[in-house]
């Protein structure tokens, strides 16, 4: 066997030629297919409607594809368009229309046309559900009860204090 992959009918009868590294489940009419390291989609007839040229791609959901590129990731559509560009360090499948993005360590959300509705802002984030995200920020204050981030905290004489297990791991 040549450990190609493709799609038969229900009649066993082949459709779309085994030639494929990796050929996923139809979703949204479209199948991701990988060869030579690169994913791309197919329709149900076999033609390569959005070319293998991605890294990393994921079905599509509400109409919408995370892929990635260079270590960059954004969105496309079913016509290959990158609808979201390619930008982020991270991206995740939009959620009641909005998704969780993240860029430089910060997370946020997105609409589905681009729009940062939820500025980049939060250390993590959890995709909605039930209209709600859970969201952490974290930061330091002084003993006045000002916040800092860490990058301010720092510069003003901030040092971590390592735990006793922090401590036992190091000897």
């Amino acid at each position: 066997m040549n450990d190609k992959q493709g799609f038969i009918d229900q009649t066993g009868k082949e459709v779309i030629p085994l030639k494929y590294d990796e050929a996923e489940d139809f979703s949204e009419g479209l199948a991701k297919v990988k060869l030579n390291d690169k994913q791309g989609f197919i329709d149900q007839t076999g033609k390569e409607v959005i070319p293998l040229k991605y890294d990393y791609a994921e079905d599509f959901s509400e109409g919408f594809a995370k892929v990635k590129l260079n270590d960059k990731q954004g969105f496309i559509d079913k016509t290959g368009k990158e609808v979201i560009p390619l930008k982020y360090d991270e991206v995740e499948n939009f959620w009641e229309g909005l998704a969780k993005v993240a860029l430089n360590d910060k997370y946020g959300f997105i609409d589905k046309t681009g729009k940062e509705v939820i500025p980049l802002k939060y250390d993590k984030a959890e995709d909605f559900g039930g209209g709600f995200a859970k969201v952490e920020l974290s930061f330091y204050i002084d003993k006045q009860g000002n916040e800092y981030s860490k990058e301010e905290a720092v510069k003003k004489g901030y040092k971590e204090r390592l735990s006793i297990d922090q401590i036992l791991d190091l000897l």
